[in-house]
């Protein structure tokens, strides 16, 4: 994405290319050798090893790929976004040098960069809104790709307190205060109340709870409380709670910088609306004309203000608590990490469910997912080691029942084929900027007239006619 935004329309002198990249990439070293230092004090590692999925070179090699994702990703997101001010920075400097910002009003400039920016975005030139409406729509790219790299920070512990512990994870302090019942019409609403603070601070009470329901008391519902910030979520789930020691279970999961997707998402959308806006030309002869652009103008202020308004719209929430929100699901006793591993590669094969995984189906059908914990934890006992369990159970079940395809066979393929398609594409690549940086100077037009004056050239007059426009382009070109 960013490489493609630094190539111009059909022609880019080298030097312009060269120049181009050289902050955006300065830009994406800067990035690496800042999370190598300070990522990890911040709580961002640059390289975070998880256990491999396969024995053998696959597995290690997927490891380490996986490793250094959060640095790729990162960097990668700082490579694009320097792209983008760059391009952003180079159109404020050609419109002053132009004179069009003199059309912008100095007032919107000094109620601040917003006011500013946007007018002059909207009222560009079509093709050029477009343009730098796309170059928005790639800034939400941009930061929904940060969200999604914090994903490989993501933190999963259980543990189980009883009234007045507390729990660390994270730097979160969770205080179980203790369980809570509330009775109404259609459900008993068994709480555990946990207060959450960080380095002294308090942040605020969660509530996990367990819902019966009286028309299904065998399958009670797991709702799941939430804390949400800029930086992470906050999931805390309760599993059990003793009713005579009043221990309770918990699953906590910590989620990094989630909300930059949901952020990025507003972002592409805002970007979107900017590349669809009409352009409004008032001319006093053709009042029709004026009236179809009106008419475009109402349609997209209509259809964005209706979108508004099915977003804020309010609506009742069902049988839920502040910072509460329903899984309609059991919850899943997870002892350990061998647990978790076991149970996350391999789904619950009963034929009552959606074949969830083991890790989270808590379905009590016969052969169902607690029924395959049991076994699992038996099998653990004598000392059966992880592989072996995952292959007899493949062995009962088939290959539907792993959560990740075997390497072995055909399956082996999934990723053979991805792996030669990058490198085939990067050599592809290579070879075709190759050839475009190294195409001699002044190619003939082969379309134009074998006829040419004597001691002409073939092709001169091209020649003379592209020199023309690449000084006249050179403004925009650099």
């Amino acid at each position: 994405m960013g490489v493609g935004t630094l190539f111009g329309w059909k022609k880019t002198s080298e030097d312009a290319l060269r120049k181009a990249f050289r902050i955006p990439i300065a830009v994406f070293v800067l990035a690496v050798v800042l999370q190598f230092v300070f990522g990890k004090a911040v709580g961002f590692p640059a390289v975070v090893f998880s256990p491999p999925i396969y024995t053998g070179t696959l597995g290690q090699t997927l490891r380490a790929y996986n490793a250094v994702t959060p640095v790729l990703g990162f960097s990668l997101a700082a490579f694009n976004a320097a792209i983008l001010v760059q391009e952003f920075t180079l159109l404020f400097l050609s419109r002053r040098r132009s004179g069009a910002n003199k059309d912008t009003p100095a007032i919107l400039w000094y109620a601040g960069l917003v006011p500013g920016f946007l007018y002059t975005v909207f009222t560009l030139p079509p093709p050029s809104r477009r343009r730098y409406g796309g170059y928005i729509v790639h800034f939400g790219i941009v930061f929904a790709f940060i969200g999604f790299t914090g994903r490989s920070w993501t933190v999963d512990k259980e543990t189980s307190l009883s009234p007045g512990q507390t729990y660390e994870v994270q730097g979160y302090q969770l205080e179980y205060t203790g369980p809570r019942m509330e009775v109404d019409n259609a459900k008993r609403m068994i709480f555990a109340d946990v207060k959450v603070s960080r380095d002294g601070r308090f942040l605020g009470d969660l509530h996990p709870a367990k819902f019966i329901y009286k028309k299904s008391p065998d399958t009670p519902t797991t709702e799941v409380s939430m804390l949400n910030s800029v930086r992470e979520d906050l999931y805390v789930i309760v599993g059990t709670i003793n009713p005579t020691t009043k221990v309770a279970t918990l699953q906590i999961h910590v989620n990094p910088l989630v909300n930059f997707i949901w952020f990025g998402c507003l972002v592409l959308i805002f970007g979107s609306i900017v590349c669809m806006w009409p352009q409004l030309e008032l001319e006093e002869s053709r009042a029709w004309s004026f009236s179809r652009g009106r008419r475009d103008a109402m349609s997209v202020a209509t259809g964005t203000m209706l979108a508004l308004l099915l977003t804020l719209w309010p609506s009742r929430a069902h049988a839920q608590t502040e910072g509460v929100s329903s899984l309609h699901a059991g919850s899943v006793e997870i002892r350990d990490d061998n647990e978790r591993f076991i149970f996350s590669s391999l789904r619950c094969m009963c034929g009552t469910c959606a074949r969830d995984l083991l890790s989270t189906c808590a379905c009590n059908a016969p052969h169902g997912a607690e029924e395959a914990r049991a076994e699992i934890r038996a099998k653990i006992a004598r000392g059966e080691t992880a592989q072996q369990i995952i292959a007899e159970y493949q062995a009962v079940w088939g290959v539907e029942a792993l959560a990740i395809p075997p390497n072995d066979g055909p399956m082996r393929a999934i990723y053979a084929v991805p792996i030669v398609g990058i490198f085939g594409g990067a050599v592809a690549l290579a070879i075709t900027l190759r050839r475009w940086l190294n195409r001699p100077a002044g190619v003939a037009d082969p379309t134009a007239s074998k006829d040419v004056p004597d001691g002409k050239k073939p092709g001169a007059e091209a020649d003379a006619y592209d020199a023309r426009l690449d000084e006249e382009l050179k403004d925009l070109d650099e």
